[in-house]
């Protein structure tokens, strides 16, 4: 029987060839890659258009406007390249079993890779969801996941992009690749491969996966690459914050990804346009309001400087109210008062911190107690009302006199009664000087 199509005949009677023959968009300027090409792919130059794939995850926040693409004809039947197929058999039998790749020629392996890459790159939604049962593609995807175990970043990071263009929404792939993406971001030399590929968009929507498992691993290289300045950029321009507040308005929110994301907002916390984001929404507020949330709300007021008075008081003012979590922002305490030293409420709050430990010798009280003084000694030479205020309750004289187990504690009470005047103070701070060896 003859074809009705006679390029497709003419294509099926020639021997298979490994220029490219798929449909594509082509261009004059050679497709990236890191080692030299062949003479067949010199004589191709394909420049497949990666982007095809990316729309299912390109991020879809309000904030964000939303990425047009020019749709490509869709026909009434969807058109499946047969000598695609034929190139991916024939390539399947250049790709070895992990074994079988050395250090030495691993380099050997790309070039197929990067071929396999040049032609699905270029296949369309349709045409990838009438070809993931294929045998050839299944086949594909066994071997692209035993080579995963390669120690070569080359290797993964094109495996990547091959499963990437298979992955459509809920598909089975979104738990390999979200694990490669966390395995390649616990090394900080692989973070520019997250700029250049421009994932931030990939990782926020793998992180709102209906599965746990992709949701885990995208949080995890989520807060591994917000300690990139450059990456710190792409997931603010995104507005990350809408990708992340909602975890936190669930009642049965997954603890694993609330903790790996509230490290990644402390690391973007080093970036000021989020700071100032972060500043103006009612996010730490919101948090502030959970008594299982307010240490963290504690930990965001002291990373954001750009918090006003007003918020930082009021959530000050609820920690004051919880004894229970004080001893956990001991290394904070001071840095979350920031902006608020001259306030005289800030000073009784001082005074409603020590208190309670006058007399307590445990390590943890001798922690916060450290903690709280140095904060003390910065209200009390910011204010002449705070300075009254500490001389007046006398807590820190107590403290100065009492036997503690840390000669810093000590000290550090002593650095306060240095700020208070009157001759009584003086010789205080003189004897205790004298103790202490203190010139």
């Amino acid at each position: 029987m003859k074809s009705k199509n006679p390029s497709r005949a003419a294509a099926k009677l020639t021997k298979p060839s490994f220029a490219p023959t798929s449909r594509c968009q082509t261009t004059k300027t050679p497709r990236r890659t890191v080692f030299g090409l062949t003479q067949v792919e010199k004589t191709a130059q394909l420049q497949p258009d990666y982007e095809i794939k990316r729309e299912i995850f390109t991020p879809t926040s309000s904030s964000r406007k939303k990425v047009e693409y020019t749709p490509l004809p869709s026909p009434a039947k969807v058109f499946i390249p047969d000598t695609d197929i034929l190139e991916i058999q024939e390539l399947l039998k250049r790709i070895p079993k992990p074994e079988d790749v050395s250090d030495n020629d691993s380099w050997m392996v790309t070039p197929v890779l990067d071929r396999v890459l040049g032609t699905v790159g270029t296949w369309s939604q349709e045409i990838v969801e009438s070809l993931i049962n294929h045998e050839a593609i299944t086949e594909l995807q066994t071997k692209l996941f035993a080579l995963i175990e390669v120690d070569d970043f080359l290797i993964r990071t094109i495996i990547c992009r091959i499963l990437l263009c298979f992955s459509v929404a809920n598909s089975e792939l979104l738990s390999p690749i979200s694990r490669i993406f966390y395995k390649l971001s616990c090394d900080e030399n692989n973070f520019n491969f997250f700029v250049d590929e421009d994932l931030a968009g990939v990782l926020l929507n793998l992180l709102q996966s209906q599965e746990q498992e992709p949701s885990v691993y995208a949080a995890g290289c989520i807060k591994n690459t917000t300690k990139s300045p450059l990456m710190q950029n792409k997931f603010v321009e995104l507005g990350i914050l809408d990708f992340v507040i909602p975890y936190y308005e669930m009642d049965d929110a997954d603890p694993q990804i609330i903790s790996l994301l509230s490290i990644a907002i402390q690391n973007l916390c080093e970036n000021k346009t989020f700071r100032v984001q972060l500043s103006k929404s009612s996010f730490i507020s919101d948090l502030a309001s959970k008594d299982d949330m307010l240490s963290l709300a504690m930990s965001f007021i002291a990373k954001v400087q750009e918090v006003s008075k007003e918020n930082r008081i009021a959530i000050i003012n609820k920690f004051i109210e919880n004894q229970d979590i004080w001893f956990d922002t001991a290394p904070i305490i001071e840095k979350a008062f920031v902006g608020i030293e001259k306030e005289e409420i800030s000073g009784n709050y001082v005074i409603k911190m020590l208190q309670p430990y006058e007399e307590d010798e445990s390590e943890e009280a001798e922690k916060w107690i450290l903690a709280v003084n140095k904060l003390a000694l910065v209200c009390s030479k910011s204010s002449a009302k705070n300075n009254g205020i500490f001389e007046k309750s006398g807590v820190f004289i107590k403290l100065l006199k009492r036997i503690s187990s840390d000669t810093n504690v000590t000290i550090s009470a002593l650095d306060v009664v240095r700020t208070f005047s009157g001759e009584k103070n003086k010789s205080i701070v003189c004897e205790y000087e004298k103790l202490l060896g203190i010139n």
